[in-house]
């Protein structure tokens, strides 16, 4: 009896052993501060929490900084929504506009750990790499008073060592300021790598701050045909409410607004098809000319399909039966596309 209670001890210390002696997938959550102006995270099992932390609003680009007093620096970016820009989950996952980056060092001639250079965002949707690519939710975006909130979690990893990473669990910035520059020791130089193991470009921290290579904006457009006549018109004009998109179309003639084309698509839609009647929220269409006004109806089919819905943009095509206010009129939509930019 006293030698199977002497092999249990040994079992038991080695399984322990082995427990903390290699690097867990999930560190288990870990006695954190919270409150305002707090920029904290759980790094690999340790309380990590910023003596200085910042923020940067630029457009649609917010920044959100946090500085240890050893110099270990944490960096959140991500691209706004245009509509809900709260509480709406940002993936990182192979998404080069949000991404979160790790400076363990004092920024000199430093390594840094980035989101970008997960191996799991290029391959296995079911790996555990892409499982723990990294997210982060904006809880609160005060324009007002100039503050912003939230929390994240991700994993970042070496530039030329992909068994080399952090897990950073636990992460939240709580009312932290937005300022016009950021003042916290972004210099010196640092390695910026954006996923290619073979690619060891080197790159100074205004990468991190500055514009980044893909901010070319996305084409948007808003289609059709209207009895069979293709709709003569200028660049959308989009609009975001909580819970729709608006994309209108106008074709001015001499600085007049002569006909006007309007789709309505509830942001809840993802990809596939909708008849208009049985969703719910209901998408809508509308036609104005000669102010006269065409609208979609129960009594009439209308159908939306969403062919794709990214971070980035939702595109897809639609074909409605439009009844004029009178009752007495109709007309027919065909042909109809659309793909507008969600980011602002």
């Amino acid at each position: 009896m006293r030698f199977i209670r002497l092999l249990s001890v040994v079992f038991l210390g080695l399984t322990l052993c082995f427990t903390s002696c290699t690097k867990e997938e999930d560190n288990g959550n870990i006695a954190l501060s919270s409150g305002s102006n707090t920029f904290v995270a759980n790094l690999d099992g340790e309380a990590w929490s910023a003596s200085r932390k910042e923020a940067l609003l630029e457009g649609n680009k917010l920044s959100v900084y946090g500085e240890s007093s050893n110099g270990s620096l944490i960096s959140v970016k991500v691209k706004l929504f245009k509509y809900e820009p709260t509480d709406r989950l940002y993936v990182l996952n192979n998404h080069s506009n949000h991404f979160i980056s790790y400076d363990p060092s004092l920024r000199s001639d430093s390594l840094v750990y980035w989101s970008k250079n997960n191996p799991g965002t290029h391959g296995d949707v079911n790996s555990i790499e892409f499982q723990n690519s990294g997210e982060v939710t904006i809880t609160k975006l005060d324009k007002v008073n100039q503050l912003v909130s939230g929390k994240f979690k991700v994993r970042v990893y070496n530039n030329h060592d992909n068994s080399d990473y952090y897990q950073i669990s636990q992460g939240t910035f709580t009312d932290i300021a937005i300022v016009e520059a950021v003042s916290i020791d972004l210099n010196g130089a640092i390695t910026n790598h954006n996923g290619d193991e073979d690619n060891d470009t080197g790159g100074d921290i205004g990468d991190i701050v500055g514009d980044d290579d893909d901010d070319n904006v996305l084409p948007q457009y808003l289609n059709c045909d209207i009895d069979g006549q293709a709709l003569n018109t200028n660049a959308p004009i989009v609009s975001f409410n909580y819970g729709s998109i608006t994309i209108t179309n106008n074709v001015v003639v001499d600085y007049q607004v002569t006909q006007s084309l309007k789709l309505e698509i509830p942001t809840s839609l993802e990809i596939g098809s909708y008849v208009f009647s049985e969703t719910s929220p209901r998408p809508q269409v509308s036609y104005t000319i000669d102010e006269e006004v065409y609208a979609s109806t129960d009594a009439l089919l209308s159908e939306i399909t969403i062919t794709e819905k990214t971070e980035e943009k939702i595109s897809g095509t639609f074909v409605s039966t439009i009844q004029s206010a009178s009752g007495e009129d109709t007309k027919s939509i065909t042909n109809g596309s659309f793909s507008i930019n969600l980011l602002q």
